[in-house]
């Protein structure tokens, strides 16, 4: 025992050196899939007459409204940047 003898034996540090090895092991693991997932995942870039079209919409819905309601929807709609 630690207290008794002021020495750190092999048996004190082998179930916590088991279960960290378990734990690294077990966050590879995650990692890995979390690697594999991110692989996978695709990113679909609009064509230009896909933002056209949106552009348009948004332009139309805006010149319904007045210039309080404009300035409202945008900032609903715009996330801004916190700096």
């Amino acid at each position: 025992n630690v207290k008794e003898t002021g020495k750190l034996e092999l048996d004190d540090l082998a179930p916590r050196i088991k279960d960290l090895k378990g734990r690294i092991n077990e966050l590879e693991g995650q990692q890995l899939n979390m690697l594999e997932h991110m692989q996978e995942a695709k990113i679909e870039l609009l064509g230009r007459t896909q933002v056209k079209a949106y552009v348009d919409d948004l332009r139309t819905l805006l010149s319904k409204g007045t210039l309080i309601e404009q300035k409202a929807f945008l900032r609903s709609f715009i996330k801004t940047h916190p700096n």
